[in-house]
Parts: C-alpha cells; sequence; structure tokens
C-alpha cells in the first residue's frame, strides 16, 4: 500500500478503534456501577461486555499492527503518522479541500480513551479488592477464626472481639 493510500485507511481505522475504546469505557463504567451494587447478574453481565469489548479493541489493534508492519512499535509509529499527515497537507495544499482531522489527533485521542479505560479498570479492581479483604474478614468472622482487626478507645489495635465472641457481641 503506498503512503498516499495509507493515510486515510489508517484514519478510518484509528476511528474504529476510538469507538472500541469509548465502547469498553462505558463498559467499565457499567462495571463499576455493578461492582458498586449487590446484582450479580449485573455483575455477570457487565464483566462479560467488557471482555467482549476488550477482544473487539485487541483485534482492531492487531489489524493496525498487521497495516503498519514494521512500524508497530510507538516511536516509529509515531513517525509514520507525522509522515502521513505531512504528505497529506501537502497533496491537500494544492486543492481547494483541507486537510481534515489528522492521524496525530486521531491517534492522540485514541490514546486519551485508552488511559481512561486503564483508569478505569484499575478502579475496579480497586473496589474488586476491596470486596474481597470485606469477604475475607466476615467469613473470618463466621469462621470463628477471627475477623476485622478492631480497635480499643484509645486507638490501639485489639484482636479482643474475635470469632464467635464477636458476633455474641454484635
Amino acid at each position: 500500500m503506498h503512503a498516499q493510500d495509507l493515510q486515510p485507511v489508517l484514519k478510518a481505522h484509528l476511528d474504529a478503534q476510538s469507538v472500541a475504546a469509548e465502547n469498553l469505557l462505558k463498559t467499565l463504567d457499567e462495571e463499576r456501577t455493578a461492582l458498586k451494587g449487590t446484582d450479580a447478574h449485573a455483575l455477570v453481565a457487565a464483566g462479560a461486555a467488557k471482555v467482549a469489548a476488550l477482544a473487539r479493541f485487541e483485534e482492531l489493534e492487531q489489524t493496525r499492527r498487521l497495516m503498519c508492519q514494521g512500524r508497530d512499535d510507538r516511536a516509529t509509529f509515531e513517525r509514520l503518522i507525522e509522515t502521513l499527515d505531512r504528505q497529506a497537507s501537502l497533496h491537500a495544499a494544492g486543492t481547494s479541500i483541507g486537510p481534515g482531522a489528522t492521524l496525530r489527533a486521531t491517534w492522540q485521542r485514541l490514546l486519551e480513551l485508552m488511559g481512561g479505560c486503564r483508569d478505569a479498570n484499575q478502579a475496579n479492581g480497586l473496589i474488586v479488592a476491596h470486596r474481597q479483604k470485606q469477604t475475607r474478614q466476615l467469613l473470618g468472622i463466621l469462621r470463628g477464626g477471627g475477623g476485622a482487626e478492631t480497635y480499643d478507645p484509645s486507638g490501639a489495635r485489639s484482636s479482643i472481639a474475635t470469632g464467635a465472641r464477636a458476633i455474641a457481641r454484635a
């Protein structure tokens, strides 16, 4: 594929990746809502939607890498889009048609969306870790082997109220 032919194809592909990233971000928001709630079915559905959205994004990313064979590492890819933008700008300068949105702008938008997805996924991971900790503490109390840390009136850690005694005190 010639460079002048690659620019519009790559632009359309990066736009498709941005749509996939927006969908992934939406599913991560839905997952966060489900994680904060108590509806197990909503959590399962949100998890399945996340897996599907991530698979779609990964599929598009693999296609982009194939499209840009040999230029798929970030630094080389960014040099490629600079070159393609420059060529498109020079080509458009001789016509009455403006160059339109650049690959650089489209790529930057995609990177920002993926940063948002990373942050949302990390936040969801923190919620999961917190819920797991709560569950382990509750199971410890129910099994009589200890539970959540408690503190005495002075703020010192106390292990007096553990196990069955903690349930009896409640």
